[in-house]
């Protein structure tokens, strides 16, 4: 059953997910396995860190990039259910509060 992903949902990548950077692209998997990152998805990727929720990645996705918050968590929760159907990311903590004023 795949995981369900809310606001208040903490996800950090698998431990044995390589991230690499060469000439402006940045590239994540293991073995045989490498997906191209876009500059958003990179971004969100940069934000987990075991500890922050969904909610909060997507305030500094709307922050950054100055768009309306209401986008930016749509933008986020779509990126983190696809990454985590791709098997590169692990999710930590699951409560579907969330932080308010997203």
């Amino acid at each position: 059953m795949p995981e369900t992903v809310e606001t208040g949902t903490v996800v950090k990548p698998r431990a044995d997910v390589g991230v690499r950077r060469v000439a402006g692209t940045v590239t994540v998997g293991w073995d045989e396995e490498a997906f191209e990152l876009s500059e958003t998805t990179f971004f969100i990727w940069r934000q987990l860190d075991g500890r922050r929720a969904v909610a909060d990645v997507a305030s500094s996705v709307a922050n950054y990039y100055g768009i309306d918050r209401s986008e930016a968590l749509a933008d986020t929760l779509e990126v983190l259910r696809d990454l985590i159907d791709l098997g590169l990311l692990q999710v930590i903590a699951s409560d579907s509060g969330g932080s308010a004023g997203v």
